[in-house]
């Protein structure tokens, strides 16, 4: 039996279906990273891009998804890269509902 965020009709299933090819495409990308310290700023471009093209409100699922796919992959930087950006966004997301703005 699937699990619950996997079940079609899911926001995590619908975003696995609809983001699977921009998932992979950004892993390879992440994952081609030469230098360490060029992965964080590739993965803050990497969530703009995808804010721009489809919008923010998917933002943290797709990143999910991203590190699942890393860590597949065997890319334990880019993984970890994401993770912080994962962290960032929602320390930001925090402060929105915190200060009411």
């Amino acid at each position: 039996m699937p699990e619950p965020e996997q079940k079609p009709g899911s926001r995590r299933y619908r975003c696995r279906v609809t983001y699977s090819l921009e998932v992979a495409r950004q892993a390879a990308h992440l994952e081609s990273t030469l230098h360490t310290a060029d992965i964080g700023p590739r993965v803050r471009r990497v969530v703009s891009d995808f804010e721009a093209q489809f919008g923010a409100a998917d933002v943290r699922p797709f990143l999910r998804l991203l590190c699942q796919a890393l860590e597949v992959r065997g890319s334990r930087d880019a993984e970890v890269a994401v993770r912080r950006e994962m962290e960032r966004l929602r320390a930001r997301e925090m402060r929105v509902v915190r200060d009411g703005s």
